[in-house]
């Protein structure tokens, strides 16, 4: 056995879409990261077919985007499709959300390639692909993870100051722990057929459709532009043995969909089991985090998976970064669970609910159901959940103030030497302050050092300005109209921390400073020395 040591600040265990993520951005932010994946390379395959703009927000800080989404195309609804071929309910999808289209269809492989891509480009991002944790340990200051190579005689010791257990719903790091797992009691299991589309199918399947059918749910959905997935719920007695016959998966697109080898060619068919399970604990000291489906799986009712796994690396990322380079206390680290949870929670019981709407199985419930959605007495799902605890600007009683940990905009823009784009591309992805007063006589030299400290950047929709940009389609003005204030202070995440008049500038920075267990860096002895005198 040859033995191999290496030492980082991030350990990231699992390479899917939630640990691309995680490696990407904090590779990109200079932290040394070792990712340990048990596959040799990346699945190649579709699983998730669905992001929504903010998930693509985060791809984008993560990869090209473009690159990334580059067979991608928006949705513009979801229909649920009864028995009788009666509409019984249609989601509108359409719509904008950060910059990019509310609802996507897209190529899963796609985007991992570009993420990987990105990662590549770091030298402070060590692969150890188709290698197998075996072992961890939580130490006071640091964390030991022992992995072994699955095809040699290779062992590595990786320390790290932190550790992302990203390695799906079976994690060997959650089970290291000894964590364990609440089960929402969800048990079903649907076949999923993908297929590349050999010529341009009938125009009903370019949208999502629903088949509220309770002799056997099934479904359709595009995959980007060239490919489709098709599936339907396994019967009770239903095994892989019957469902995974290549020449089963022909039958049901024939008989209920009338296509046949001539329209689309078979790529992957499996039969995948549908679990609601959230992990007791995310963390184990403030020193090992579980992210995606380590932390949570849910339905794919809503489709959005991966998307909550993509936001737990991104929020857990920016928390990362100012503990290690010692400008937040850790602390900062325990708000991670606390705003991700409540979010991610809200999202799998409303999967739930859909589920059991959608695809119950049972007549009498299903006529039931058809006729309160006919007669429009079904009442609509809950909104969908924003930040409501942790680094979020609070008014006097605790509660969130108006519009915090709502999503910020994004719109292109221009700027006065020559560079334009979307906001993100042209000014990175950060802390935001975004003003259409400027800052000129509002922020004292604590103030600007402070978000100079934290990686926030000021822009101004006011000309003349150091710092203005050119709002070049009105998405800036038109959001602080519609939330009438003068500026807006967003997270690394995307996620609002608050919005103000310009003489509330000051509370809010000093708010954030409070909730980001801030830490400031101390002066050189020479500049204290001259400061008293």
């Amino acid at each position: 056995m040859i033995d191999e040591s290496y030492d980082a600040d991030v350990a990231i265990v699992g390479y899917g879409p939630t640990g691309l993520v995680a490696a990407s951005i904090l590779g990109g932010m200079g932290h040394r990261v070792v990712v340990v994946e048990r596959h040799s390379h990346l699945y190649g395959l579709p699983r998730l077919t669905h992001i929504d703009g903010e998930a693509a927000r985060i791809v984008q800080a993560a990869a090209d985007v473009d690159v990334a989404l580059r067979d991608a195309h928006a949705l513009d609804s979801f229909k649920y499709i009864n028995t009788d071929g009666k509409l019984l309910v249609e989601l509108p999808w359409d719509g904008e959300s950060c910059g990019h289209p509310a609802h996507i269809s897209m190529y899963q492989p796609d985007i991992e390639d570009a993420i990987d891509t990105r990662v590549r480009q770091h030298p402070n991002v060590l692969h150890l692909c188709g290698w197998q944790a075996t072992d961890l340990h939580v130490l006071a200051d640091r964390v030991e993870l022992t992995a072994h190579e699955a095809h040699g005689d290779r062992r590595a010791t990786v320390r790290s100051r932190y550790l992302l257990g990203a390695d799906g719903a079976n994690s060997f790091v959650r089970t290291a722990l000894g964590i364990g797992q609440f089960d929402f009691g969800v048990d079903e299991r649907w076949l999923n057929i993908d297929t590349k589309t050999l010529r341009r199918l009938p125009a009903r399947f370019d949208h999502t459709m629903l088949f509220c059918d309770p002799a056997r749910p099934h479904m359709f959905m595009p995959i980007g532009h060239e490919r489709q997935r098709f599936e339907f719920a396994a019967l009770p007695g239903e095994n892989e043995d019957v469902l995974e016959v290549r020449d089963r998966a022909w039958q049901w697109l024939w008989e209920t969909h009338g296509l046949g080898p001539d329209d689309v060619e078979i790529i992957r068919q499996v039969l995948y089991p549908i679990r609601a399970r959230i992990a007791d604990s995310w963390s184990v000291g403030n020193r090992v985090f579980l992210v995606g489906d380590a932390a949570h799986t849910m339905p794919p009712t809503m489709g959005q998976g991966a998307c909550s796994g993509m936001r737990d690396a991104v929020t857990l990322a920016w928390k990362l970064d100012l503990v290690l380079r010692e400008r937040a206390a850790e602390q900062l680290l325990a708000t991670y669970e606390g705003e991700r949870r409540p979010h991610a929670l809200t999202i799998i019981e409303t999967s739930i609910m859909l589920g059991d709407v959608a695809y119950t199985m049972d007549p009498a419930r299903a006529a039931a159901r058809d006729e309160a959605f006919l007669s429009g007495s079904m009442p609509p799902p809950p909104p969908f959940p924003v930040l409501e605890t942790g680094v979020v600007h609070t008014a006097g009683d605790g509660t969130p103030a108006p519009f915090a940990g709502t999503l910020a905009p994004q719109g292109p823009v221009s700027t006065p030497d020559g560079r334009s784009g979307r906001f993100d591309d042209v000014f990175g992805h950060g802390f935001r302050l975004v003003t259409r007063t400027g800052t000129d006589g509002l922020l004292d030299r604590e103030q600007e050092a402070f978000l100079d400290e934290i990686g926030c950047t000021v822009h101004t929709l006011a000309e003349g300005e150091a710092r203005s940009f050119r709002d070049v389609a009105g998405t800036y003005t038109r959001y602080l109209d519609d939330v009438g204030a003068d500026m807006f202070l967003s997270r690394p995440d995307f996620a609002i921390f608050g919005t103000c008049a310009a003489a509330g500038i000051g509370p809010l920075i000093a708010q954030l400073r409070e909730k980001l267990n801030y830490v400031s860096r101390p002066e050189p002895d020479g500049a204290r020395m001259t400061a008293t005198r």
